[in-house]
Protein backbone atom coordinates (compact mmCIF):
# COMPACT_ATOMS: atom_id res chain seq x y z
CA UNK A 1 0.00 0.00 0.00
CA UNK A 2 2.82 2.25 1.35
CA UNK A 3 4.49 1.68 -2.08
CA UNK A 4 1.88 2.61 -4.15
CA UNK A 5 1.47 5.66 -2.65
CA UNK A 6 5.08 6.66 -2.82
CA UNK A 7 5.41 5.63 -6.81
CA UNK A 8 3.41 8.70 -7.83
CA UNK A 9 5.27 11.03 -5.81
CA UNK A 10 8.67 9.53 -6.94
CA UNK A 11 8.06 10.26 -10.53
CA UNK A 12 6.30 13.88 -10.09
CA UNK A 13 9.65 14.59 -8.11
CA UNK A 14 11.67 13.48 -10.85
CA UNK A 15 10.17 15.22 -13.33
CA UNK A 16 10.13 18.66 -11.04
CA UNK A 17 13.60 18.39 -10.63
CA UNK A 18 14.69 17.59 -14.45
CA UNK A 19 12.68 20.89 -15.80
CA UNK A 20 14.00 22.78 -12.98
CA UNK A 21 17.69 21.58 -13.96
CA UNK A 22 16.40 22.91 -18.13
CA UNK A 23 15.46 26.13 -16.61
CA UNK A 24 18.38 26.43 -15.08
CA UNK A 25 20.95 25.66 -18.45
CA UNK A 26 18.48 27.67 -20.07
CA UNK A 27 19.32 30.95 -17.77
CA UNK A 28 22.83 30.28 -17.65
CA UNK A 29 23.03 29.76 -21.27
CA UNK A 30 21.15 32.75 -22.08
CA UNK A 31 23.18 34.94 -19.55
CA UNK A 32 26.45 34.00 -21.26
CA UNK A 33 24.97 34.93 -24.84
CA UNK A 34 24.25 38.31 -23.26
CA UNK A 35 27.63 38.90 -21.85
CA UNK A 36 29.07 37.79 -24.76
CA UNK A 37 27.43 40.01 -26.84
CA UNK A 38 28.18 42.73 -24.41
CA UNK A 39 31.67 41.77 -24.87
CA UNK A 40 31.60 41.97 -28.38
CA UNK A 41 29.69 45.62 -28.91
CA UNK A 42 32.34 46.82 -26.31
CA UNK A 43 35.22 45.63 -28.71
CA UNK A 44 33.41 47.40 -31.80
CA UNK A 45 33.14 50.66 -29.68
CA UNK A 46 36.77 50.54 -29.05
CA UNK A 47 38.00 49.79 -32.45
CA UNK A 48 35.44 52.47 -33.83
CA UNK A 49 37.31 54.77 -31.55
CA UNK A 50 40.59 54.33 -31.73
CA UNK A 51 39.75 54.71 -35.68
CA UNK A 52 38.07 57.97 -35.17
Amino acid sequence: MTNQDDEPKGSFIKVHTYSSRRHDTTVCRTQIVTIIIREKRELIWDMTTNLA
